[in-house]
């Protein structure tokens, strides 16, 4: 029993932490998540379940219509993982990241070659939808790069 105590205190000392830090404490913080994450994928979900409900389009629409609305469904996983300390953010993050960028590429994408002859309402909820994904990984990219720049010009 002596053995493991002297492990925690020689690792506590190594780290210069206090032994009660290393036992009591998650071993990853939470990662950068926030509120409009979140409320993106809702705002997606919402738009493409009213347009999957209100719009007749053949099955092979309605079937990616379908597609289309499980992924902010599973995009909401990592983040939840993440937010439960389930997974690490350097993990879920760039999930969330490729994953969003594939739906904005993909909605985008069908709605300008009209699959599936999926007609206008789907159309402009496809092409709405991918903007605001797009968009919305442009506004923070954007303000993770002044970040930077501020903080390489403050150092």
């Amino acid at each position: 029993m002596s053995i493991r105590i002297d492990t925690l205190v020689r690792i506590a000392n190594f780290y210069q932490v206090p032994v009660d830090q290393l036992l009591f404490t998650r071993s990853h913080s939470k990662g950068n998540i926030n509120k409009s994450q979140k409320h993106i994928l809702g705002i997606l979900f919402m738009i493409l379940i009213i347009e999957r409900f209100t719009v007749d389009a053949p099955p092979a629409a309605r079937g990616w219509i379908d597609i289309l609305v499980l992924i902010p469904a599973l995009l909401y996983l990592p983040l939840l993982l993440v937010n439960r300390n389930w997974l690490i953010s350097r993990i879920g993050l760039p999930i969330y990241t490729a994953g969003l960028f594939l739906f904005g590429v993909l909605g985008i994408g069908s709605s300008v070659i009209n699959l599936f002859s999926m007609g206008p309402g789907f159309q402009t909820s496809c092409f709405i939808c991918g903007l605001i994904a797009l968009g919305y990984l442009g506004k923070t990219k954007i303000k993770y790069l002044v970040w930077r720049i501020r903080k390489a010009a403050t150092s």
